[in-house]
């Protein structure tokens, strides 16, 4: 995992100052304590509003991107977990998009636009 974020960090242009530098966080440092709120926060791709794309994109990879990412982001910036999990519906929208399946799932409780 190491190797993963010195690639990722080498992109960052900050000359003398690593305060862009990402911290690296693994699986167990996030998901202990928030990944049965992060899985049912994701879960919501097995919803009807995305079902018609299930046989275009499987969704569980999605599912557990979301996990991660959700509660990476639960243990950083608390306050931005939705917007972390619509950042993550909105990938997999993209990609239905992408492979001719149009989905309408935002709402006023979800994600709006």
């Amino acid at each position: 995992m190491k190797k993963v974020y010195d690639f990722a960090n080498s992109f960052i242009y900050s000359p003398g100052n690593t305060l862009c530098k990402s911290d690296e966080i693994t699986i167990g440092d996030t998901c202990d304590e928030n990944e049965s709120e992060a899985g049912k926060l994701c879960s919501i791709l097995d919803t009807k509003d995305f079902e018609a794309c299930h046989s275009v994109v499987d969704p569980e990879i999605f599912k557990k991107m979301c996990i991660l990412d959700v509660c990476a982001t639960a243990v950083k910036a608390p306050l931005l977990v939705d917007e972390t999990r619509c950042a993550m519906l909105s990938l997999y929208s993209r990609q239905c998009s992408w492979n001719n399946t149009e989905l309408t799932w935002r709402s006023e409780n979800l994600c709006r636009k």
